[in-house]
């Protein structure tokens, strides 16, 4: 019977991190899509049922949908603070104040269900700026793929991205592509002779140096 008392307040304190674990990593997302779906950027455009107007300014879109799953990922939090607290130094029976635990997290889980059921009509309305998008990313878009294309001449990753930071920096234009342009590369051959070189290298070096020391002590 103690068990099963403990395993009362346990469950929520399970069920609740699993929850926030959840919350947070779409309250993230989320603020990439307030950011993206500003007048800043508008890069994305929320569907309309999602957002509202502003009684102060009525030209401005407000993502209210988004923010206020914000403030339930903060309280989620909050609640996982409650059940610490309320459970923290006490016997392993039940105790009456758990009922307060209980009466905040339930309908908690009430409404959040009821927020996350509009997702998928979020997700699946949200329009993509085309125009917006290629103008804030630029030719930087292409840094990486330029950036393997100089790895597979040089075999050296921090030497080509430098390679391709430089080109940005002067103003040069990046080799464009597109994902189906792209194939993996799986011919490391030359990334082998590159590394036995580079001990070849290494070992002559090595011998080289235990020569002129030799030499010295051979000397004195």
């Amino acid at each position: 019977p103690l068990f099963s008392f403990m395993l009362y307040s346990d469950n929520y304190i399970k069920v609740l991190s699993a929850i926030n674990s959840f919350l947070i990593d779409i309250s993230r997302i989320f603020q990439d899509m307030i950011i993206f779906s500003g007048d800043e950027m508008k890069i994305i455009e929320l569907p309309a049922g999602y957002v509202t107007g502003s009684s102060l300014m009525p030209n401005k879109v407000n993502p209210d949908f988004l923010e206020i799953f914000q403030g339930y990922a903060a309280k989620s939090i909050s609640l996982m603070n409650l059940l610490y607290s309320g459970t923290i130094n006490k016997t392993t029976g039940y105790h009456r104040d758990f009922q307060i635990l209980k009466d905040e997290v339930i309908p908690f889980m009430v409404e959040l269900k009821c927020v996350l059921n509009g997702f998928p009509e979020l997700f699946s309305g949200i329009k993509f700026n085309k125009e917006a998008s290629e103008r804030i990313i630029g030719n930087s878009i292409y840094a990486t793929y330029n950036s393997k294309l100089n790895f597979k001449n040089n075999g050296n990753w921090k030497e080509s991205y430098k390679m391709t930071g430089d080109m940005i920096r002067s103003g040069k234009a990046l080799k464009p592509y597109m994902p189906e342009d792209v194939v993996s590369y799986r011919n490391f051959d030359f990334i082998r002779d590159k590394i036995e070189n580079n001990i070849s290298s290494m070992d002559n070096s090595k011998n080289r140096l235990l020569k002129m020391v030799n030499d010295i002590i051979s000397n004195l």
